[in-house]
């Protein structure tokens, strides 16, 4: 579900219900909630929350972490940190941080957004046994193969290529596809919100100023698409 403009908590609140009646398997919003607004405003999001499977988004690089009250009624939260390249491609998310549980094993805080998902629809009741052999994460027999700290994203497609609706729609109640057994990201798609990436999925057109000369460029894609299709490669077991 996209936006153009900033809905205010309310309203996201408002989508998420309408959404979930739909009867998505999981809802991930691209979206912080790292501070308190007016309890008006707060208390309509906690509530919407409470009654949906919702994965929020933190920034741990960015120390945006969802306030309790929201983390409280979330099924998860995920890290929407991406690795972009020394040519200004974004080509990775960041592989999971080991931290000690000081009883002699490890924790894992703050998956990536998309694993972070996966996650939850491979384990949707008992948390998986997690191991780590080499570079690869296995979550119960799902395997997270990385390569210098990082999972390569394997794009299936330029900007717009998974099925999208306007949040505008969501918000208004208005008619939604079926969601049955769908995962729903929210998150925004204008330019102003810097949340746009250029990607390893070059482009090509005619040069009218040079006959028989190409330019060639790198697409770009929203990062809430980016997460979209990370999350279908993982599901897809393909890499």
């Amino acid at each position: 579900a996209l936006c153009k403009r900033d809905p205010s908590r309310a309203e996201i609140g408002r989508a998420i219900t309408n959404l979930g009646k739909k009867g998505p398997s999981l809802i991930a919003a691209d979206l912080f909630f790292s501070n308190a607004r007016t309890e008006e405003e707060d208390s309509a999001l906690e509530k919407a929350l409470a009654g949906a499977d919702v994965v929020l988004a933190c920034s741990p690089n960015a120390d945006l972490i969802p306030i309790p009250r929201f983390e409280s009624q979330a099924v998860g939260v995920g890290s929407v940190d991406f690795l972009v390249d020394g040519d200004g491609i974004l080509r990775s998310v960041p592989a999971p941080y080991l931290e000690p549980d000081g009883e002699g094993g490890f924790r894992l805080p703050h998956l990536p957004f998309s694993l972070e998902c996966a996650r939850l629809l491979w384990f949707p009741t008992d948390p998986p046994e997690v191991r780590v052999e080499g570079n690869t994460y296995f979550f119960g027999d799902h395997p997270f193969p990385t390569h210098r700290g990082a999972w390569r994203i394997p794009f299936c497609g330029g900007d717009g290529t998974l099925p999208a609706t306007s949040m505008k729609d969501a918000i208004a109640g208005a008619p939604l596809p079926d969601l049955k057994g769908k995962v729903v990201l929210l998150g925004f798609t204008r330019p102003s919100v810097h949340d746009f990436y250029p990607v390893p999925l070059p482009w090509k057109k005619d040069r009218p100023d040079e006959p028989g000369q190409v330019q060639v460029a790198s697409n770009t894609m929203s990062g809430v698409e980016v997460h979209g299709q990370a999350l279908s490669a993982l599901l897809e077991s393909f890499w």
